[in-house]
């Protein structure tokens, strides 16, 4: 392994960091081993564990000697990562678990599974940032399992312990000095509660069912530790969700780096929000991209994950801003007012029951418009995440050059289920910097199988839109094209 020369992605990284390689024909072999997952999130979070294992191992053998193997528990890591993202390695006798993340936080989230089961609760913990398309990982830190259960905020929404910046030690030639002489870095934590057998299959039964997020969330805290924990059990449930059945056509596809929507959308549930993804982002973040542009100022300032997720308390003015908001969706008959009051919905209502209750009926109401349907799924899967007909909405800039210059694209993508194993997908095609779409230009949604779901086509338009409803695992692609130029986006349900 080599240390990574500092480049223009890696500025900020200090130099007591490790920061390491990932050759490309590494990634094809570590994808060749991934033994296979029941949804693409799962498979996804299983080759960044797979690639930080892979290489740093070998690297704290071959620069600090150390002997460092993965650890014997929990058993088989593959069946660990259908759910929860993490493994533990034994590093000169003591137990250190290792958290992989594709986030730009600062802030350190450790799933609670790895810190509340005893028998997987670490000593050690270590904060590994990992960029497989840019092709590195680095290890930005460490920090004990006393300082999580003393310091770090606890998530009861997403499960998951939240330690800040401070907290976490940038220095890993300091945790190898404490790896060599400091007493035991782990707290005691309470013993698991028992699960009859019943109940066990009572749980498998409800569990085994493909979903397209991990089922962690599924059960009590309680139980699901002790569930997650039994090698038996886990394994049994992961073997009962293999896998969802994938178009053979699709495999080069996925190989060659296609967007999952269901994979945002895993995401979202994960983390309780608009997730920050490198290729899509949120109709919000791309206003306010715009608008600094306009000012001639580019400045991210976008929150983490684990910001956002964090629970508020309700205010009186959601308290008494939701009602009234539900009464005039109800009640207006105007479709721009009736969007716009649920697009405020979405900012104040989160975790609001009856705002749950009033818009998963909505959108399943088959006599509404299916724009307010729309709107009502991505209403939903803001303040409600983890709802089985929450929908994402996500925001991809292109930019085109043709014949006579550059143009800056806006496709905006909707995915909203609508069965069990189906979703209707929504494309809306812009040019924000501009009054219309310029002429000629054209706009096609294309099957795997080379068929053209739709072509648009038309003159002095300020924007094209399309839909159609599409399996989940189902591939297709979008192509723009203007005189010469052509832009094309890849995509799975």
């Amino acid at each position: 392994m080599l240390i990574l020369k500092i480049e223009t992605e890696l500025e900020s990284i200090l130099e007591d960091q490790i920061c390491l390689q990932i050759p490309k024909e590494s990634q094809t072999e570590i994808r060749k081993k991934l033994q296979g997952y029941s949804y693409p999130a799962a498979e996804w979070m299983a080759y960044l564990n797979r690639l930080s294992l892979e290489h740093i191992i070998p690297y704290f053998k071959q620069i600090y000697g150390c002997d460092i193997e993965l650890a014997a528990i929990p058993k088989k890591p593959d069946s660990v990562w259908e759910y929860v993202t993490g493994f533990a390695l034994t590093i000169d006798k003591k137990r250190v678990i290792v958290i992989p993340d594709e986030t730009d936080s600062d802030e350190f989230s450790i799933p609670y599974e790895w810190v509340d089961i005893p028998e997987w609760a670490g000593e050690y913990y270590l904060a590994v940032q990992i960029r497989p398309d840019s092709g590195w990982l680095r290890v930005f830190g460490f920090t004990t399992h006393q300082q999580i259960k003393q310091k770090a905020e606890y998530d009861r929404i997403m499960r998951t312990y939240i330690l800040p910046q401070e907290q976490i030690i940038d220095d890993i030639e300091f945790l190898l000095t404490s790896l060599a002489i400091a007493s035991n870095q782990k707290v005691d934590v309470p013993a698991l509660t028992a699960i009859g057998q019943t109940q066990q299959n009572q749980y498998l039964t409800a569990l085994k069912q493909p979903k397209l997020y991990s089922p962690r969330l599924d059960l009590s805290a309680e139980h699901w530790t002790t569930f997650l924990s039994d090698d038996d059990l886990r394994e049994t449930l992961w073997q009962s969700r293999m896998p969802m059945p994938v178009k053979s056509s699709l495999q080069e596809v996925i190989r060659r780096g296609v967007i999952s929507l269901s994979n945002l959308l895993e995401k979202s549930k994960i983390y309780g929000c608009d997730f920050i993804d490198e290729l899509m982002k949120t109709p919000e973040e791309i206003e306010a991209f715009f608008e600094s542009l306009q000012q001639n100022q580019y400045a991210t300032g976008f929150r983490s994950p684990a910001t956002l997720t964090r629970k508020k308390e309700p205010s009186v003015f959601r308290t008494r801003t939701v009602p009234y908001l539900i009464s005039l969706i109800q009640t207006d008959n105007e479709t721009a007012t009736r969007i716009e009051s649920l697009k405020l919905l979405g900012k104040i209502g989160q975790q609001d029951q009856d705002a749950i209750a009033y818009l998963s009926s909505l959108q399943s109401d088959l006599s509404e418009e299916l724009q307010i349907q729309r709107e009502a799924a991505i209403c939903l899967g803001k303040i409600d995440p983890c709802h089985p007909q929450a929908g994402i909405r996500r925001v991809q800039l292109i930019d085109l050059t043709y014949r006579i210059g550059t143009i800056k694209l806006s496709l905006e993508v909707t995915i909203m289920p609508v069965q069990k194993d189906k979703a209707h997908v929504h494309f809306y095609l812009t040019a924000p910097q501009e009054k219309v779409l310029p002429a000629n230009l054209k706009f096609e949604a294309i099957d795997s199988d080379g068929d053209i779901i739709f072509s648009i086509q038309e003159q002095n338009k300020d924007f094209y839109q399309g839909s159609f409803i599409e399996e989940y695992g189902g591939y297709f692609q979008t192509k723009i094209s203007l005189d010469d130029a052509i832009a094309k986006s890849e995509f799975t349900v």
